[in-house]
């Protein structure tokens, strides 16, 4: 598979018109992330207010300390096994 580089000239130079295209891609890619980053940053505060006009409460559920403890216990670090006296003690 041979792919052909258009953006030297058979005299090693630059081309130009290669070099102008990339440029204009470019600016294209950048008017577009930033479209992007508009619309979602549009979407996320309508959702937000939507939300908040209702009283919903957002973002990750509260737990207590003793559901915390019991979804992840402590480990021993070197026998890899549970340890309860460490609940005990704190």
């Amino acid at each position: 598979m041979h792919i052909k580089n258009y953006t030297l000239n058979p005299d090693g130079k630059v081309n130009p018109v290669a070099s102008l295209i990339c440029a204009i891609l470019l600016e294209i890619a950048i008017m577009e992330r930033l479209t992007i980053k508009e619309r979602m940053e549009s979407g996320r505060n309508q959702y937000i207010a939507k939300y908040r006009r209702e009283g919903v409460k957002m973002g990750r559920p509260s737990r207590t300390i003793r559901q915390t403890r019991r979804a992840i216990p402590p480990m021993c670090v070197n026998c890899h096994r549970k340890v309860n006296s460490f609940a005990n003690e704190s």
